[in-house]
């Protein structure tokens, strides 16, 4: 029932009361029956049909009404003076009952919502505006104040993973939507309490004056429609794209971003949210993740033939002057006068296989040597005191 139909309801139910009563305290005859029945027909007829203004008149007369039974009843039970005093304290009860509601009714725009929450049962009724019955003390109390007007967010999702593990470094999303169900949405954000609580002291409000500011709403539903959307897009990339810049070159494809606006849709329905409209404003990859596959893995083929054949030059290179330095090596033991077997050669010729620079040769020659013969000169001349 919208607030006019009550206050439509409240002004015929006083103006019946009243016609009752004026019927009953004066003499019974057909002109007052017939006025009073004449009064609340076209009462009824202009409040159905009306607006407030017409509300506001038939309040007015029956007010009037309201005033000239209860002289009627002053007069009755203690004549004249009952009369003034009477209608005095009726008049004075009427003008506090408008001044009470006049502070206390609710105003609200017609963009947002008001739940009230009843004390005695737990029980919460959702108002809307433009204007409202006010809360009754003690039995109601306001719990929130919902903006059911377009939201807007910009929310980056960075770092979004593809099946080859190729990062794409950031997705801008704009998402529009608005809050269809505003008991819904104040019951289906997740961990609630907390979540309020933490906006509520980030405003400096306690939490039942932060809760009826529709700013804290607003900032409730972005961090909650922030956590869906990440969700919803970095699923739908990984579950869709092989690498980032096939993510890239195919993100305004329509299949992708209506994958992306169907699960979000459902996603947000969950909270009393309606979807409006998603944006991919902005796909940031590196421009290393746009090399082409086959040609890189080419080129790193023959990176790696050319590391293999320059390695393999090298150990042959390594190899053979390996072998030079036994060579030389066995001719200087032979031109010292050395004695040299099958057996003994085969022992050089491993042990300079296993030498690793030039001192482990030196130091076999050392050791075959005779303990008192010098080491040859660099200019490959003999020495005269080797000779014996």
């Amino acid at each position: 029932m919208s607030v006019k139909d009550i206050a439509a309801s409240v002004v015929l139910a006083l103006l019946f009361v009243s016609l009752v009563a004026i019927y009953l305290v004066t003499s019974q005859n057909a002109l007052v029956t017939g006025l009073s029945v004449l009064i609340l027909a076209i009462s009824l007829v202009v409040t159905i049909d009306g607006g407030w203004r017409e509300v506001g008149v038939i309040g007015s007369v029956a007010a009037t009404v309201s005033a000239i039974a209860v002289a009627l009843i002053g007069r009755v039970l203690f004549n004249t003076p009952g009369v003034i005093i009477f209608t005095l304290l009726w008049l004075g009860l009427l003008f506090l009952l408008f001044q009470w509601v006049s502070r206390n009714i609710i105003r609200l725009p017609q963009d947002q919502e008001m739940l009230v929450v009843r004390t005695y049962s737990g029980a919460r009724t959702t108002v809307k505006g433009p204007i409202a019955p006010p809360i009754f003390p003690f039995l109601e109390r306001k719990l929130a104040t919902i903006p059911m007007y377009e939201l807007g967010s910009n929310i980056n999702v960075e770092k979004v993973n593809t099946k080859a593990g190729h990062n794409i470094d950031l997705i801008s999303v704009h998402v529009n939507y608005k809050i269809v169900d505003s008991a819904k949405a104040m019951k289906g954000i997740l961990n609630p309490g907390m979540v309020q609580r933490e906006v509520a002291k980030s405003m400096g409000l306690s939490l039942d004056e932060a809760r009826n500011r529709v700013e804290f709403w607003e900032q409730i539903f972005s961090g909650q429609i922030k956590v869906d959307v990440e969700n919803v897009v970095r699923d739908v990339v990984f579950t869709t794209f092989e690498r980032a810049a096939e993510a890239y070159k195919e993100r305004e494809k329509p299949e992708f971003q209506k994958e992306i606006y169907n699960r979000l849709e459902q996603q947000i329905d969950n909270w009393g949210a309606k979807l409006i409209g998603v944006d991919l404003d902005h796909f940031d990859v590196d421009s290393i993740r746009f090399r082409d596959p086959k040609r890189e893995t080419d080129m790193r083929r023959r990176e790696a033939e050319r590391e293999a054949e320059r390695i393999k030059l090298v150990r042959q290179a390594e190899a053979e002057a390996e072998a030079e330095r036994v060579r030389q090596l066995v001719k200087t033991l032979q031109d010292a006068g050395v004695n040299l077997s099958e057996t003994l050669i085969e022992d050089i010729v491993i042990s300079a296989v296993q030498a690793s620079n030039e001192w482990g040769l030196d130091n076999d020659y050392n050791r075959l040597l005779p303990g008192d013969m010098p080491m040859p000169r660099a200019t490959g001349k003999k020495d005269d005191a080797g000779k014996k």
